[in-house]
């Protein structure tokens, strides 16, 4: 009996809600850092799988398709999704910003603050 790859059957929102939570912990690992950066836009690409399921209204599943799934799916037709997201801060509608809060100086990598050497 093999095991059983983990990325086997993974709902396409189970997928893009891992990546919210992998934002949010980035936001709240970066606590007291001094640089900030801006999340501006999130490309993802999938191998989908459709299946059929009468349960539901839409009637069809997108499933994720791991690299080994691809190999041995000649029953089911795999398709590439793309999907292109830009975060938003659901408090301000403003741009999601992973680092401090705080105003922070280039001056501890050796630049002064107008950005010139001398």
């Amino acid at each position: 009996m093999g095991t059983q790859d983990p990325l086997e059957n993974v709902e396409l929102t189970a997928a893009v809600q891992g990546l919210r939570d992998q934002l949010m912990a980035a936001v709240d690992a970066s606590d007291g850092r001094p640089i900030r950066f801006e999340v501006e836009e999130i490309n993802l690409e999938f191998a989908v799988e459709l299946r059929r399921d009468a349960q539901i209204k839409a009637g069809f599943k997108a499933w994720v398709v791991s690299g080994d799934s691809q190999a041995g799916a000649a029953r089911t037709a795999a398709h590439k999704v793309s999907v292109k997201l830009r975060p938003k801060n659901s408090r301000d509608g403003g741009p999601v910003e992973i680092g401090n809060q705080d105003d922070v100086s280039m001056e501890v990598f050796g630049a002064p603050l107008d950005g010139h050497r001398e």
